[in-house]
Formats: C-alpha cells, structure tokens, sequence
C-alpha cells in the first residue's frame, strides 16, 4: 500500500508541475505576440485637399503616414483627367526629393489643367521594392499655363537629327507633347516637363532645319 500510495502522489505532483509548466509557456508566449508587433516593410501614403485652384494651376498635398522598414527614395504626385486611376504609367506626374524629417509634402502644378476639367490625383511614395499610392482625392480644374520653348540645340541640323528642346510646363505624359517640323510630326524619344527630344522627320521639304 505504500508503494501504490507513493506512485499515487508522485503521479498527481507530476501532473499539477505539467500544468504549472504549461500555463507558464502559454503566458510568455502571449506575452511575446503581444509585445512584438510586425514590422510594415512599405510606407503609408495620404493624399491631401486640393488646394488654391486657379487659372495658375492647383496645390496638391500628400503625407507619409508611416514610413516603413524601407527608406524612401523618392516621393510625388500623378495626376490627370481621365476615368482611369492615376499611375506612374498612365498620368502626369512629378517627383520630388526626400525628406525623412518632414512627412509633409506639396506641390503647385502650374502645367496640363484645363479649365472645367476634372482631375483625379494621387500622392505616392517608392522605396526599392515598392511603389505605394495614396488616396484618391478628385478636383475640377480652373486652368493653367500652356507650354514655354526656351530654348534648343543644335541651331542648325540635317532629316533624321536629334533636337533637344528646353522649355518648362512640357508634360510627363508622351501622347501630351507634339513636335512638329514644318507640318510633319517628329518623333519624341524623351520627355519631361522641361526637356523634349525629338527627330527630324525625313519627309521635310529642305533637307537642312
């Protein structure tokens, strides 16, 4: 009888120190998921109001919300006034530089709106691995400036040459920006809202421009 009582309460300790064991991992383990959150690898992006819509253009506004794991290496907004969403590949835009410090920024575009058009806009970030977008916001355009020459080179050339031209309020966007060479269309190789480059169409009447 003793022996079976020894085993009897050897069993029972062994039993009550398994459960004391396990509610212990159990507590440290939901300490752990509770105290260690996941890291968000991409940024978050917030488009603000419009604002200061004019025949001068529009401010658009955007934050960085949070910043990520990853640094941001480039920041900005794209723009423009069809049904499609915004992007990068189908919409005006403009880049600006980074500012780990201030997670405010804007810009004033001054160049593409036309007067009683609506624009959807967006503000997005990159980081090496991605590219996040805003919030869409939607504004009905007042106007703005029409594209500036400043200036080209080279001041003299042959068909086929490539010209490059300066100016400012070009667009970002290639369907937008038309070159024309006496009434033939050139055809843009490179673009931005301050440069374009062209070739000389071949079909020119005097084979020196």
């Amino acid at each position: 009888m003793r022996k079976y009582r020894f085993f009897t309460f050897t069993v029972s300790r062994i039993y009550k120190m398994a459960l004391a064991i396990g509610a212990f991992v159990i507590i440290i383990l939901s300490c752990e998921k509770k105290d260690v959150e996941p890291q968000r690898i991409f940024p978050r992006v917030l488009t603000g109001q419009v604002t200061e819509i004019s025949e001068d253009g529009a401010v658009v506004h955007g934050e960085i919300a949070l910043k990520g794991s990853e640094p941001i290496i480039e920041r900005g907004f794209v723009w423009h006034n069809d049904d499609r969403i915004p992007k990068l590949s189908n919409a005006d835009f403009k880049s600006l530089a980074t500012d780990p410090e201030n997670p405010l920024f804007s810009y004033k575009i001054r160049s593409t709106i036309v007067n009683g058009e609506k624009y959807r806009v967006r503000a997005y970030a990159k980081t090496a691995s991605y590219t996040v977008y805003g919030n869409m916001v939607t504004f009905a355009g007042k106007g703005s400036h029409g594209p500036e020459m400043i200036d080209f080179e080279p001041k003299k050339g042959w068909r086929g040459d490539t010209v490059r031209i300066y100016g400012r309020y070009f667009s970002n966007k290639i369907l937008r920006n038309e070159v024309k060479f006496g009434n033939l269309d050139a055809y843009v190789t490179s673009w931005s809202d301050s440069l374009l480059v062209a070739v000389v169409p071949r079909g020119i009447s005097n084979e020196k421009v």
